[in-house]
């Protein structure tokens, strides 16, 4: 099944969603992007969402509406939290890696207020790939973009929460062929966001490469990842199945906090956001349950 782009831009999209459910509208503005706040800015803890949409498209309602009703989950268990919502640039207008360079000026302006430990990564799709990379470039840097600089040595992100983490590239993995008709998600899709990147990309950058395709990065990149508790799901009958499940034992293996990777038995490509999409008021995939009990939990 496939999934029409949103009409509008993402911060368009934000306004139209917390004004439709009468939530105060606070977009922050940077040169080419924007920080596109549900809650106050001066909250104690932050969640940098990155939306999905392969870095072609801007974030659905659904993305909106789904962060929304989180954050209304966590402010009714009276946590001092606020989710902002990144606004990045989109290709072809803004070319690969610039993105990137958004995402890290984002950190270090969080990070002006508050400690690492009080920031969460989360996102869906490109925008969970986007926080991987994030955390390779830490230690391992993506040639043009400048360095992640934390507080102290020890300084982490609080944790993460990344659904169906995944690029445009097509791989020779199981489940990008088994899958085929049973993901919403098409080869024909992926192809044609690759070839946009491609051809927008900044010159002299590798491309894919293993920050834009995790699972081509080296193993032993994933030690000494500065973040806490990770969470990974992924759907069953998702393309991109096989290689999030590879880079999650991965990850298993030489991160030293607790990783919980999920694979949600007929679960699609961005299950909980898609079936939000779809109109589904209380979904019972284990995907979304999981996502909305980490709401639950959250303590900031």
């Amino acid at each position: 099944m496939a999934v029409a782009a949103p009409s509008r831009d993402t911060e368009e999209t934000y306004k139209k969603v917390l004004a439709e459910n009468e939530i105060p509208i606070d977009v922050e503005k940077f040169d080419g992007y924007s920080l596109c706040w549900i809650g106050p800015r001066t909250a104690k803890a932050v969640i940098l969402f990155m939306h999905g949409g392969g870095l072609t498209d801007p974030a659905f309602d659904a993305h909106i509406q789904f962060n929304l009703n989180g954050w209304k989950v966590m402010k009714a268990n009276s946590q001092d939290v606020s989710i902002a919502v990144l606004a990045y640039g989109i290709a072809p207008k803004t070319p690969y890696p610039v993105q990137n360079r958004q995402v890290v000026a984002t950190i270090h302006h969080l990070l002006r207020s508050r400690p690492a430990e009080d920031i969460t990564l989360s996102g869906d799709s490109i925008g969970g790939m986007l926080t991987l990379s994030t955390l390779l470039h830490h230690k391992h840097p993506i040639p043009t973009v400048p360095a992640l600089t934390l507080p102290t040595l020890t300084s982490r992100f609080r944790e993460i929460f990344i659904v169906s983490p995944g690029c445009s590239v097509i791989t020779d993995t199981k489940s990008m062929q088994e899958n085929l008709g049973k993901d919403w998600l098409t080869h024909d899709m992926m192809r044609k966001g690759l070839e946009t990147l491609t051809a927008s990309k900044e010159p002299g950058i590798e491309f894919p490469n293993p920050w834009f395709l995790s699972v081509s990065a080296e193993e032993t990149w994933w030690k000494d990842l500065p973040v806490g508790h990770m969470t990974i799901t992924v759907g069953g009958n998702e393309l991109f199945r096989d290689e999030v499940l590879t880079v999650g034992e991965r990850i298993k293996k030489y991160h030293d906090r607790e990783v919980t990777v999920l694979c949600e038995e007929g679960g699609v490509h961005c299950g909980p956001f898609f079936a939000l999409m779809m109109g589904a008021t209380d979904d019972d995939k284990s995907g979304t349950k999981l996502f909305k009990q980490w709401f639950q939990d959250f303590k900031a």
